[in-house]
This record gives C-alpha cells, sequence and structure tokens, in this order.
C-alpha cells in the first residue's frame, strides 16, 4: 500500500532525531501557502500517513519544482526553499 512512504518516515525520523523542521521536496508544484496537511493528503501529495506521523511543533516546508534553482542559495544561507504549511490543528489526547 502506498498509505506509507518515504514522506511519513521522514516525518517519523524527524521525531526521533528530536528535529524541530522538515523539508520535503517534491516532484509537483501544486501546492499552495494555504493549502494544510490533511489537504495535501487527501490530494497525494503527502501520503495518508503523514498527519499522524508528523510531530506537534514540527515546521513543515514543501518545496517542488519551481524551487530548484534557488535551493542551493537559500540552504547555504540557513533559509529553505518552498513554503511552510501549517500545521494540522489536533484534538486533545486521551489520557491512558
Amino acid at each position: 500500500s502506498w498509505d506509507i512512504t518515504s514522506d511519513s518516515l521522514a516525518a517519523w525520523l524527524v521525531g526521533k532525531l528530536g528535529a524541530n523542521t522538515l523539508l520535503l521536496i517534491k516532484q509537483t508544484g501544486a501546492f499552495f501557502g494555504s493549502d494544510t496537511i490533511d489537504g495535501l493528503a487527501v490530494r497525494g501529495i503527502v501520503d495518508a500517513g503523514f498527519t499522524a506521523m508528523l510531530p506537534d511543533g514540527v515546521d513543515f516546508h514543501l518545496a517542488g519544482p519551481k524551487d530548484a534553482a534557488e535551493a542551493g542559495a537559500l540552504l547555504a544561507s540557513g533559509n529553505l526553499p518552498g513554503i511552510r504549511i501549517a500545521a494540522p490543528i489536533r484534538s486533545a489526547r486521551k489520557a491512558g
């Protein structure tokens, strides 16, 4: 199944490493600053398991082909290519 791909594995790894930022570089540019992670999953831009795997508080950025030309310079200067995608609003988790 394609419910879990390298997208979700990257989100899981961010949590294991304790990183605070995740940048995914995709083959499509069909995403916008107004997109949500859930919306990206519905459209197949990230896999279905991504939302559940991305830890709370991780700053998620998405880049595509249009970002390739400036990606090297941005990364070298400590900045990320692409756009920041808003984190999902999760309901409070039940204890126990």
